[in-house]
């Protein structure tokens, strides 16, 4: 649905453009409404209709807020995490695969337990140190393993529906 700005008092009667005389509105109803009075029945309700999309946008717009920030700290952790279990020596660890970030805002949206990317992390790990996976595979393989964890996460919680 495409929104439009419409004047709650139209210009045509007097209306401001100010915050508090303006609304979003389908195209629909904003083409409909013409210059009517806001008092009339017709644009009482899509005013009040209006409000209350007004209060719901902004509650959920800060809801959205919340999220990409615990979003980032969130990749952070996965980043802090890599370091600490991939560490070479005090200044290096294993080199990240490009899309990483991506992988872990991923993991984010699923409600990946931050156990669940140690343990990969640290299989992932043995096996490149025991020469059975080499260094540049170690993130995606680690990122298979919490799939395969995720995936019989899921497969327990059907067999006890």
């Amino acid at each position: 649905m495409e929104l439009t700005i419409d004047h709650v008092v139209p210009q045509a009667l007097g209306g401001l453009d100010e915050a508090e005389n303006l609304v979003a509105c389908c195209m629909e109803c904003n083409s409909g409404k013409s210059s009517i009075n806001p008092d009339e029945p017709l644009v009482s309700d899509v005013s009040e209709s209006a409000l209350k999309f007004r209060d719901l946008l902004r509650m959920t717009r800060s809801w959205v807020e919340a999220d990409i920030e615990n979003e980032g700290d969130y990749v952070s952790m996965v980043l802090d995490m890599w370091q600490s279990i991939t560490a070479v020596d005090d200044t290096h660890c294993f080199v990240l695969p490009d899309n990483w970030k991506s992988t872990a805002r991923y993991w984010f949206k699923i409600d990946v337990p931050e156990s669940y990317i140690e343990y990969a992390f640290q299989i992932a790990r043995e096996k490149s140190d025991n020469g059975r996976l080499p260094r540049y595979k170690v993130f995606r393989y680690a990122a298979g393993v919490v799939g395969n964890r995720m995936d019989e996460a899921m497969r327990l919680a059907q067999e006890r529906m």
